[in-house]
C-alpha cells in the first residue's frame, strides 16, 4: 500500500507542477498575478472546481476525486469535484466555454474524443470551440480502436 501511495503522490506532484506551470504561462487560464503575488498566494484559501462531464462513480470521477486533495495540499486551496453528466461531457464543455469564470479555478477533466466528434460534425448542442480551451495536462493515455463489420465498404488505411 505504501508503494501505491508513493506513486500517487509522485504522480500528483508532477501533474500539479505541470498544471501550475502551464497556468502561469497561459495567461487566460489563471489571471496574471500582481508582481507581488506568487501562485501560492493566488490559490491560498480559494475553492476551485474540477468539472467531470459524467456521473459519479465512473473512472473520470474517481480520478478527479483522487487528484483534488493533492491540488489542495500543494496550493493551500480547496478543490471540489462537480459532476455534470449529459451528452458525453458536452454539458460540462458548454458550461466551461460559456459560463465558467476564467479565473483559474475551474478545470475540466474529460475524454475528448466525443467532444471532438461533436464539434467537427456540428452536432446540435455543441456550443463550444475546443481550439480555444487551454489544455493543461493528461492523466493517462490509451489507444483508440474502431471496429466495423466486413459488410461496410471501408478499407483499412494501412495495407
Amino acid at each position: 500500500m505504501k508503494k501505491v501511495n508513493k506513486v500517487l503522490t509522485v504522480g500528483a506532484t508532477v501533474l500539479l507542477s505541470v498544471v501550475l506551470i502551464l497556468s502561469v504561462l497561459l495567461g487566460d487560464v489563471t489571471p496574471a498575478p500582481t508582481s507581488k503575488e506568487t501562485p501560492e498566494e493566488f490559490f491560498k484559501g480559494k475553492t476551485g472546481q474540477i468539472l467531470v462531464g459524467y456521473g459519479p462513480g465512473g473512472s473520470y470521477d474517481i480520478l478527479a476525486r483522487l487528484i483534488a486533495p493533492f491540488f489542495g495540499t500543494y496550493t493551500g486551496s480547496t478543490w471540489v469535484v462537480r459532476n455534470m453528466p449529459g451528452g458525453g461531457g458536452m454539458g460540462a464543455a458548454n458550461y466551461l466555454y460559456n459560463a465558467a469564470k476564467p479565473d483559474g479555478l475551474t478545470i475540466f477533466h474529460h475524454g475528448p474524443l466525443g467532444l471532438i466528434t461533436s464539434q467537427v460534425t456540428g452536432e446540435a448542442g455543441a456550443n463550444f470551440d475546443l481550439r480555444k480551451f487551454n489544455y493543461l495536462g493528461i492523466i493517462g493515455a490509451g489507444d483508440q480502436e474502431l471496429w466495423l463489420s466486413t459488410r461496410f465498404l471501408i478499407r483499412p488505411l494501412t495495407r
